[in-house]
């Protein structure tokens, strides 16, 4: 069905161009076994490519706390807005990419993708809670001005 016939509303809908993932490609009349490999192949790379860049990310937390220790060491006091972005911000970023894709992709049991989804909703909440206090340290010496 062209895409034309579906942005009229004539027939279909935007989901009749996409490949099922659950379904085989003969079942889909639309596409081609090849190109239901090709698309399911695909989206499998985006997701682990989600994982490995999640796994990036907590390296780079740990250096920004490696770094802000090394500068403590030499008499620089800490910042604290740059504390949080530095270390903590991409450790939790970097747990929750790879605790939300990484049980699904690895076929988990059903506990365990609901527990890994719960630790990610503590994760997010405290990602929320840990910006919500920087952004009060940052915004607390500046006084917020009037429009009088």
């Amino acid at each position: 069905m062209p895409l034309p016939q579906l942005l009229d509303g004539e027939a279909g809908t935007r989901d009749d161009l996409l490949p099922d993932r659950t379904t085989s490609a003969r079942a889909s009349p639309n596409y081609t076994r090849k190109q239901a490999i090709w698309g399911a192949s695909m989206l499998q790379f985006m997701d682990w490519s989600v994982v490995a860049m999640g796994c990036l990310l907590v390296p780079v937390a740990l250096g920004g706390r490696w770094w802000e220790r090394a500068e403590a060491r030499k008499g620089a006091g800490p910042v604290r807005g740059a504390r949080f972005f530095w270390a903590w911000l991409p450790l939790l970023l970097g747990l929750g990419m790879i605790g939300g894709n990484l049980p699904r992709l690895l076929h988990a049991s059903y506990a365990v993708v609901m527990t890994m989804d719960t630790l990610n909703l503590v994760l997010a909440v405290t990602t929320v809670v840990l910006v919500l206090r920087a952004a009060r340290h940052f915004f607390r010496g500046r006084g917020l001005r009037t429009l009088e």
